[in-house]
C-alpha cells in the first residue's frame, strides 16, 4: 500500500486508533492509569484488612486502564476510546448489510405466508 492509500483508509476508518486526525494525550492516559492503580490498591487494602491475611501481595492489573485519550483535529474536540474496539467502516457496513438481509428474510417468512 502506498502512503496516500493508507491516509485515505485512515480518513474513512471509524476507529480512533490509527486515525490521521487523532493526537494522543499521553498525560491524560497516565493520570487515568494512576487513578486505576489507586482504586485497585485501595480495594486490595480493604480486602487484606478484612481477611487479615498478611501473605497477600498487590499486583496491578493494567488491562483495566484501557481508555485512551486524545484530541480529534477533524471535529475539534477531545475524545476518549477503547483501543481496537471499533472496527473499520467497511466492516461496520457489512455487518449492517447482514442484519438488513436477516430482517428481510424474517419479514418474508412471517408476514407474507
Amino acid at each position: 500500500m502506498t502512503k496516500e492509500s493508507i491516509i485515505e483508509l485512515q480518513k474513512i476508518d471509524c476507529n480512533c486508533n490509527d486515525c490521521i486526525f487523532m493526537a494522543r494525550d499521553s498525560n491524560k492516559f497516565q493520570e487515568s492509569k494512576k487513578m486505576h492503580y489507586l482504586w485497585q490498591l485501595n480495594y486490595f487494602n480493604l480486602i487484606k484488612e478484612k481477611t487479615k491475611d498478611e501473605t497477600m501481595r498487590f499486583e496491578f492489573d493494567s488491562s483495566t486502564a484501557m481508555v485512551q485519550y486524545g484530541d480529534c483535529s477533524k471535529f475539534n474536540k477531545p475524545v476518549s476510546f477503547i483501543k481496537c474496539a471499533v472496527k473499520p467502516i467497511h466492516r461496520f457496513l457489512a455487518w449492517i448489510g447482514c442484519k438488513a438481509k436477516l430482517i428481510i428474510i424474517l419479514i418474508q417468512t412471517y408476514c407474507f405466508k
